[in-house]
């Protein structure tokens, strides 16, 4: 059991997502109050969570649409702060509202606080936060819009708050070796070493450093990182902290760019050091395969298309010649988060009874296993 420390109740930890959207736990987490009087900074128990804001709903608003667009300069200049002082972040907004539905039957009036999230998204300086805003109302929007299409009755009383929440984001942390896609290969730009360790960020700045002329992708054609670097203190795989102290211990400005998915190229780390004599532009990418250790997960795309093609039952002909029911053994496929694996199953198969097809003498002509019967 888990007491929560604002609303004072033992809550069950398999209940603790439930109990933390409440409404009672949303009122009683409240830290303190913001720049203004509707403006709120909200207790949180994610550790990977910097803030949540919470900017209270008016009555005199009374659709999502209107409360939305009043706050989007509030919204905006509590995303450019913390895009300011975080550098990169990740935010979801959640829209709560109260609805009320009315039981004909039994004439009593049910109260209920309703949600409408949306996915974590990556925000950095450069990023269009007016654009990010107007993109996640409209999404907000959409939602409101098919609950009360989905389920019918329901009635907007009070748009209660809206809640801004800014996670952590580490936004690189080079790793070992990717090959990269094949429109960035076909410029031939970028050098791409085909180390097996770590130090993915460390053999980049060498083949950078020191260019040769032919097997540019060998870890081998280049001197080891090691012996032409200070790297005291910086773990590996180098994150961005890493980066800082390596631009200060070798004297050298590192840029690091990233690739959005419409493949625009854009800035990831741009260094603040002094301007020192050497300077080195890195490429971040990263794939988005699913690894667990060394077994990689695969979804499980065309199986059903392979499995039609291979089953096949021997006693077809005897199913549709006599009149009985055939059980057999039968390999389904199944999978479980991605996991493919087959079970064993006793079905029923092709009966003669069921809706089947009588093949006519000419083999090429059938008609329906009643009618063929009925003659």
């Amino acid at each position: 059991m888990y007491k929560c420390p604002y609303c004072n109740v033992k809550v069950a930890s398999n209940e603790l997502i439930v109990h933390s959207r409440t409404k009672r736990h949303k009122l009683l987490c409240k830290q303190d109050d913001g720049e203004d009087y509707f403006t709120y900074v909200v207790h949180s128990a994610y550790k990977c969570r910097i803030i949540t804001y919470r900017i209270n709903g008016t009555s005199s608003l009374l659709t999502p649409e209107l409360y939305l667009k009043t706050i989007a300069a509030k919204v905006n200049q509590l995303l450019q702060m913390e895009v300011e002082s975080n550098k990169h972040i990740k935010v979801n907004l959640e829209l709560f509202c109260t609805y009320i539905i009315t039981k004909r039957d039994e004439d009593e009036v049910i109260t209920d606080l309703k949600s409408f999230n949306t996915k974590n998204v990556h925000l950095q300086i450069s990023s269009d936060l007016s654009s990010y805003y107007s993109e996640t109302c409209a999404n907000i929007m959409k939602k409101c819009e098919e609950f009360q299409e989905r389920d019918s009755g329901w009635t907007l009383e009070k748009i209660e708050f809206l809640e801004i929440n800014v996670n952590k984001y580490i936004p690189m942390r080079g790793n070992s070796f990717i090959p990269l896609p094949d429109w960035i290969q076909r410029k031939h730009a970028c050098v791409n070493v085909k180390n097996n360790d770590n130090a993915c960020f460390f053999w980049a700045v060498v083949s950078a450093l020191y260019p040769v002329d032919s097997n540019s992708d060998r870890p081998t054609s280049y001197p080891c990182y090691k012996t032409v670097f200070k790297t005291t203190g910086i773990d590996l795989p180098v994150s961005v902290q890493g980066i800082k102290r390596f631009e200060v211990l070798n004297k050298i400005n590192v840029n690091v760019y990233g690739i959005e998915k419409n493949k625009r190229i854009i800035p990831m780390y741009i260094s603040k050091a002094r301007n020192y004599d050497r300077q080195v532009n890195l490429l971040f990418y990263e794939n988005a395969k699913l690894n667990e250790g060394d077994l990689t997960v695969k979804k499980n795309k065309g199986t059903s298309a392979a499995v039609v093609r291979k089953l096949n039952f021997e006693n077809y002909r005897k199913a549709l010649d006599c009149n009985f029911v055939s059980y057999d053994n039968m390999y389904t496929f199944t999978s479980d988060k991605h996991h493919v694996y087959t079970q064993i199953k006793r079905k029923k198969v092709l009966s003669g009874d069921d809706d089947k097809r009588y093949i006519t003498e000419d083999g090429v002509n059938t008609l329906a296993w009643g009618h063929y019967k009925i003659k």
